[in-house]
């Protein structure tokens, strides 16, 4: 008889781990803790079709894409000749993403969570009250 086998199963037998399973499938997204405020990177290529969950505002602070639109290619140029590299990001965007790396506190080197978790606001809120300076969500 044949038995349908999981494609993640045969990786690990092949000995690659949770972390390089997931950076083979997955791009990630990068967010960045400075002082208590959630920045995120921003790669406007990935951007094209996808909703926007919060605004996006150039820098005299106009809007250039509006919370809750879809995101055009026109938007698209003007994040990039506005040389936007990092949004800052209420904290309620990260609730439902899951981890792309093991968050590891660099002061007691204790680990917050591992890759592949949904992150939940009880989860965010650990993770800025500690040391931590960049969470990596799967795209």
């Amino acid at each position: 008889k044949r038995r349908k086998m999981n494609v993640t199963l045969l990786i690990k037998a092949l000995g690659y781990s949770r972390d390089e399973i997931l950076d083979i499938f997955y791009d990630k997204d990068i967010y960045t803790i400075k002082r208590g405020k959630l920045y995120k990177t921003i790669i406007a290529e990935r951007l094209k079709g996808e909703v926007a969950r919060f605004d996006i505002n150039g820098k005299n602070d106009e809007v250039i894409v509006t919370k809750d639109k879809k995101i055009s290619t026109r938007q698209i140029r003007d994040i990039e000749k506005a040389g936007i590299k990092e949004v800052l990001v209420p904290s309620e965007d990260l609730i439902g993403r899951i981890l792309g790396g093991d968050l590891v506190d660099s002061d007691t080197g204790e680990i917050i969570a591992r890759s592949n978790v949904i992150l939940t606001e009880e989860l965010i809120k650990q993770v800025l009250d500690s040391n931590i300076k960049t969470i990596q969500t799967l795209f």
